[in-house]
């Protein structure tokens, strides 16, 4: 028998004159080493949260920790494992929650996941729907910034827009010609022009 253990429990039982006595000995070494586990793992199922992870990976975190506590000689009942998954949950599920909890009939874990697992859908879609809008500070500098562009092109193809605008009855008092204002001709700072009209005039007057 003591060729079969290992090296660590060896010294508890090398002492022991009797099978009775070695079976005792082993039989109280590993139920404390299974009861520290099983401490262990309890409070790891009690401070569990459910954070970034899915609905699925939270549920199978959970049932792999029950497992191991039950393959090291205890039990959790199931209204343990419902408060344990419940206060895992974030607060988007405080309305679920409370109606898990304020039920009069039990609920079995059977019929709470698939439960959970919808309402993890439900919560991911109310949460696409009420997405922020953008920045409308981005948005207002993205409109401005086209507003300018357009401003600058209008400008580009249309440089004698003031004076297409003009009145076509509109007879300039400089060079004579209709379409413009005084304000508006080639030559109102030519002070050497001469209207044709004059010039020929001029020229009838010399013959």
């Amino acid at each position: 028998m003591c060729s079969t253990i290992s090296p660590s429990i060896l010294p508890y039982i090398i002492n022991l004159d009797s099978t009775s006595k070695i079976w005792t000995a082993l039989e109280n070494r590993f139920q404390s080493t299974n009861q520290s586990k099983v401490i262990q793992l309890k409070n790891e199922l009690h401070n569990i949260s459910m954070k970034t992870s899915t609905m699925t990976q939270y549920l199978t975190d959970i049932k792999a920790l029950v497992d191991q506590i039950a393959a090291a000689g205890s039990v959790v009942d199931t209204e343990d494992i419902i408060l344990y998954i419940l206060n895992g949950l974030p607060p988007s599920y405080q309305a679920f929650k409370t109606a898990i909890r304020t039920m009069i009939t039990p609920i079995s874990l059977d019929d709470l996941y698939p439960l959970l697992l919808s309402e993890e859908v439900n919560i991911s879609a109310d949460a696409a729907r009420n997405l922020p809008p953008a920045d409308p500070n981005i948005a207002l500098y993205m409109q401005r910034g086209r507003g300018r562009r357009q401003r600058g092109r209008s400008n580009n193809n249309n440089p004698t827009t003031v004076i297409s605008t003009a009145d076509s009855t509109t007879t300039c008092q400089i060079c004579h010609k209709r379409g413009h204002s005084e304000a508006n001709c080639w030559h109102r700072l030519n002070e050497s022009y001469v209207p044709r009209s004059r010039n020929t005039a001029l020229a009838a007057t010399q013959e």
